[in-house]
């Protein structure tokens, strides 16, 4: 038996079952970004990788298309299909590669990234401005509302922007390239109004 109790959360069992798998089993990690596929990945930052081993190898199904489902308690019934899955490759299920078209997160309401200047993001109505330069780099004078989220950040986990995936969005660098990187990020997993500025030009 790989579980001494029954009704553990699906985080604890993925940690139980990755060691067993990598530890006892000796099988290999696989080099995967859940971050694309499951919103929830990042609820528990010690648990990623253990999920993120479970769910791509088929051993610990996500609840949806989506979301893996971090504080769900199984039974007993469901951490014994877990364990056959464990010594059973024939009976797992990974999850099936997606096209470029099919990327969680991409559909009808993707929008692309437009640039706009500093100028015209007063015309908005309430946006979310975010600095994805490293230290946050972006004079208060020139950005005022702007907020820091580091570019490698929003790469790693793209749900960080933002719960509100239909708010207008406005992503600044000191050049605009990492903004207009950021902003495709954004448009990519679904955020419908994104746009990409830069401050260097107003520091002169």
């Amino acid at each position: 038996m790989i579980f001494e109790k029954e009704n553990i959360t699906k985080k604890e069992a993925a940690r139980i079952v990755h060691e067993y798998i990598r530890d006892v089993l000796g099988e290999k990690d696989l080099d995967v970004k859940p971050a694309e596929y499951l919103q929830d990945i990042y609820d528990c930052h010690t648990c990623v990788q253990h999920v993120t081993q479970v769910y791509f190898k088929g051993i610990i199904f996500p609840e949806s298309d989506r979301v893996f489902g971090m504080q769900i308690i199984l039974g007993d019934k469901e951490l014994q299909e877990i364990e056959e899955r464990v010594f059973d490759k024939g009976k797992r299920r990974p999850p099936q590669e997606k096209t470029k078209k099919e990327q969680p997160g991409k559909d009808a309401t993707d929008k692309e990234a437009s640039y706009i200047s500093l100028e015209d993001i007063k015309k908005l109505n309430d946006p979310l401005i975010i600095d994805v330069s490293m230290g946050g780099d972006s004079p208060e004078k020139v950005v005022p509302k702007a907020i820091n989220i580091p570019l490698h950040k929003i790469n790693l986990n793209p749900y960080i922007i933002s719960d509100d995936k239909f708010r207008q969005i406005v992503f600044v660098c000191e050049n605009g390239t990492n903004s207009k990187i950021a902003a495709e990020i954004a448009g990519k997993n679904g955020y419908c109004s994104v746009f990409y500025s830069k401050y260097s030009s107003d520091l002169k």
